[in-house]
């Protein structure tokens, strides 16, 4: 099967006790007037990170940069995420794990909450004043993912973070098995994604604008 987890390497550094497949990063430059988006996930975004092949569109209204995790689970998201150096000039940071969470041997329950909310404590620490966002765990079709999801909202709300739902369904063309998407699956997911994130994105620029505008208007004074 084509993709980037059929590559059996140790990793490297981070999440070292996964599927004993390589860690690969997709460090994009921030492109002038875009936001730069950071995308930490598991294998279903390999064939954004390596080998590339699905890529945001030319309209796409950010920079793409991603860390693939074959096999990974919130706790090795927070290996990754305190344990490499930050990507450089990052305004959003999605954090998109959990599916092996709830695949996994012992399901998702206690712990894997704990992770999630050590997961997002890192990644304030590490980047902080960065937007972090959470994305829904795929594949939402599997009835288990339902209640990780309502956890994740419940955690999410919390601290005040969105929680994105960039799920492609479940047509049979868009998954490969039952947790890895398909190229064409992924291909969908981008699209999603894009869509999602645009929105976030002009709502913050309008925002700013807003906020100039006032401050234009007071100094006026």
């Amino acid at each position: 099967m084509r993709g980037f987890r059929t590559r059996p390497v140790a990793y490297p550094r981070g999440a070292a006790t996964a599927s004993g497949k390589q860690t690969a990063y997709l460090r994009s430059p921030k492109e002038q007037h875009r936001p730069h988006l950071l995308l930490l996930s598991d294998s279903n975004i390999r064939n954004i990170t390596f080998p590339k092949v699905v890529s945001p569109s030319p309209s796409s209204p950010f920079s793409l940069s991603s860390i693939c995790l074959p096999g990974g689970q919130l706790r090795h998201g927070v290996a990754e995420i305190l344990g490499t150096e930050a990507f450089p000039e990052v305004d959003y940071l999605l954090l998109a794990l959990g599916t092996n969470d709830v695949a996994g041997s012992g399901g998702w329950g206690k712990q894997s909450r704990e992770y999630a909310e050590k997961l997002i404590g890192a990644s304030q620490q590490a980047y902080p004043g960065v937007k972090i966002l959470l994305a829904k765990i795929l594949p939402q079709s599997n009835c288990s993912t339902a209640a990780a999801n309502r956890d994740m909202d419940a955690i999410g709300k919390l601290r005040s973070l969105r929680l994105l739902d960039l799920d492609v369904g479940s047509n049979p063309s868009y998954w490969s098995d039952d947790l890895h998407q398909s190229d064409r699956g992924l291909a969908r997911y981008m699209q999603i994604l894009e869509s999602v994130v645009a929105r976030i994105v002009r709502k913050g620029e309008m925002f700013m604008m807003s906020l100039f505008f006032i401050l234009y208007l007071y100094s006026k004074l």
